[in-house]
């Protein structure tokens, strides 16, 4: 779909669009994200019928029950550990970072954890990693007890450990759509940022 698609009546165009695929890879919604002046919102996307013309239409809504994000790569790679990360934008970052896991994350943030659907996470070993917030934990632990339900074969939330602190160094708007983050031997923080993602310079996603 072109970024005009996913065009929001109060945001305008959006910053970031996601896709979130079933296992044969088709695609049953998007997130999108718009960033304002005085911060971001997000929006789903998904197919709907439309019963008077007779065709599908994309309709500003997720599906019931949500797919989880990289449904298709967690469904092709079994044997791999799956990490839930707190939002898209992280669980894309995560996918250069640590290749041997399987990011993924849930639909339109800490409060809709429960709508989605975690039975890809039977027989898997599940990592939760969260933001470092009341809301994040909140979230991590509804993911990790739902993983759980879903018959997960272990269940591990990951945190620092004792004698860590875990602080902010870098943030929006000081870096913008970061994808990969390396260290020199002065011990300075390099950040790759990539603004035209995940559309592409020529806004169609190539």
């Amino acid at each position: 779909r072109s970024a005009r698609s996913f065009d929001h009546y109060m945001h305008g165009a959006p910053s970031l669009v996601w896709p979130y695929k079933l296992p044969s890879g088709r695609v049953a919604a998007w997130m999108a994200r718009y960033d304002l002046p005085d911060g971001k919102e997000f929006a789903p996307f998904s197919w709907a019928y439309d019963t008077e013309q007779k065709r599908e239409r994309l309709v500003m809504r997720a599906p019931s029950p949500r797919p989880l994000f990289n449904l298709d790569k967690i469904v092709a790679r079994p044997d791999d550990p799956i990490v839930w990360h707190e939002g898209e934008k992280a669980a894309t970052a995560a996918r250069s970072l640590f290749p041997e896991w399987l990011p993924t994350t849930t639909m339109n943030g800490v409060n809709s954890v429960n709508l989605t659907d975690f039975s890809p996470c039977r027989g898997r070993h599940f990592i939760v990693s969260p933001d470092n917030d009341g809301q994040g934990i909140g979230a991590a632990n509804t993911a990790a007890r739902l993983a759980a339900e879903a018959g997960a074969t272990s269940v591990s939330i990951l945190s620092p450990p004792a004698g860590f602190l875990v602080e902010l160094v870098a943030a929006e708007p000081m870096v913008m759509d970061p994808i990969d983050v390396a260290w020199d031997a002065d011990g300075r923080m390099w950040v790759v940022e990539m603004a035209d993602y995940p559309m592409g310079m020529d806004g169609k996603g190539k």
